[in-house]
């Protein structure tokens, strides 16, 4: 499983997207059940069981932390996985009509999973399904 998230510094504005489910914030954190340190921006928990692990086996857990001062590295100095993973989720987007979607992107999306295809055969698979996928769309009124 992956999950992507979109960081929105407090102070700065939400991205306002039409047709979008309207934005939800959560509670401040007490002091108390804080666990982030003063310069980072985030922490990130992660619980999970191995698998084949059944009921009775305990969870681990892994976490993470962004500092405020990280920088944000542009898409294309990206790692390969990663670039491919956001491709992916945007594809996602397009193909169940999200307002997230971004429909011209179609062209920068291809070209992203077609470098991609010498990496292993489900890469390349995967480019062909793109293909198809992307003929039907263009077929639909």
């Amino acid at each position: 499983m992956t999950a992507l998230f979109e960081v929105v510094p407090k102070g700065q504005a939400i991205p306002n997207v039409p047709n979008a489910p309207e934005s939800k914030a959560g509670d401040d954190a007490q002091p108390e059940d804080r666990q982030v340190r003063a310069d980072d921006m985030l922490l990130v928990k992660v619980r999970y069981k191995r698998p084949g692990a059944i009921e009775a086996d305990a969870a681990r857990e892994v976490t993470g932390t962004l500092s405020r001062s990280s920088r944000a590295v542009p898409f294309a100095d990206a790692d390969a996985d990663l670039q491919w993973s956001i491709a992916t989720a945007a594809f996602a987007e397009l193909l169940k009509q999200s307002p997230y979607a971004v429909p011209d992107q179609l062209e920068a999306l291809r070209d992203i999973f077609a470098a991609q295809t010498a990496r292993d055969i489900e890469r390349a698979e995967f480019l062909d399904l793109f293909d198809a996928a992307v003929s039907l769309l263009a077929e639909q009124p």
